[in-house]
């Protein structure tokens, strides 16, 4: 596996009884890249994104990031890593202000999650408000990080 990218992939595999949903797949990311994974439904990606992120144990093969191995690792201690996925349906606090949210966010992460948004006004305020300004999902600027309401286009 080579050591020069940010997520290295080898050999991995996943079968649901006798499906193979992912069969044999390997890639490396290079640091600063961005890259798609695209394919039909029933293609395998969801299931290769879970094994990436430590959901399902992948049946063969490894993933490493930053050359740290990766599979086998509950959920939770990939997140920590620093390898995490977000899902179609957004799990965001909506009595929360967007700020609030990111606050939030980088608590957990921080593993400050007792009396959540009294701390986060405290310690995690610099952090937040320093992130890229909010568009909404048209891309049009002009969401407040601080606003409690959605852009209207995303009121559904």
């Amino acid at each position: 596996m080579s050591a020069a990218g940010m997520l290295a992939v080898e050999g991995l595999s996943k079968s649901f009884g006798g499906v193979r949903a992912v069969d044999d797949v390997s890639l490396v990311l290079p640091k600063g890249q961005i890259r798609a994974l695209i394919g039909p439904n029933g293609a395998g990606k969801t299931t290769l994104f879970n094994m990436l992120t430590g959901q399902l144990r992948p049946d063969a093969g490894e993933v490493r990031w930053k050359g740290e191995r990766l599979s086998g690792l509950p959920p939770y201690a990939v997140w920590r890593r620093g390898v995490s996925r977000t899902f179609q349906i957004t799990a965001t606090f909506s009595s929360l202000s967007a700020l609030d949210n990111v606050r939030v966010a980088r608590l957990s992460h921080a593993r400050r999650t007792y009396a959540l948004l009294a701390r986060a006004e405290r310690l995690e305020a610099a952090g937040a408000r320093a992130l890229p300004p909010c568009s909404d999902a048209g891309g049009r600027a002009g969401w407040s990080p601080g606003s409690r309401t959605p852009p209207p286009d995303a009121r559904r």
